[in-house]
């Protein structure tokens, strides 16, 4: 037989590999910088002295009674009840000494609620200011 020439061995190394890219991601972003400080701060911060003793503090006011609520209205109010039901109450009624009165007679309810909102009179009226009056202050109702 015949021999044919042989071709030659071919090497057990691998071949070189091309080079390979880097594998570092493009850097991320710097953040965003900080939204401008309002003028009128930047101008009292650069107002202020560099060091400010703490000022202080004013004692508290000392706490207001409680107001209480104005009384129910009837089913059927007048204009005046209604007028009067929508102010905020100043005060708190004080009836003089033996003295009652009958919220369910809309003239008393309506004098009731005028002691509860309305502005004293410093004078007071005549009827008042003998000691006929059914309240111990006299009230001016606006209107």
């Amino acid at each position: 037989m015949s021999s044919l020439p042989s071709a030659p061995a071919a090497s057990a190394a691998p071949a070189p590999a091309p080079a390979a890219a880097p594998a570092s991601a493009p850097p991320p972003p710097p953040p965003p910088p900080p939204p401008p400080a309002p003028a009128a701060a930047t101008a009292a911060i650069a107002a202020a002295p560099a060091a400010v003793a703490p000022a202080a503090a004013p004692a508290p006011a000392p706490a207001l009674p409680a107001l209480p609520a104005l009384p129910a209205l009837p089913a059927r109010p007048t204009r005046a009840i209604t007028a009067l039901s929508l102010l905020a109450p100043l005060r708190v009624p004080v009836l003089r000494p033996g003295r009652t009165t009958n919220p369910a007679r809309p003239a008393n309810l309506e004098a009731e609620l005028g002691q509860f909102v309305s502005q004293v009179h410093a004078a007071g009226c005549t009827h008042c200011a003998g000691g006929s009056g059914v309240w111990t202050v006299c009230v001016v109702v606006a209107g």
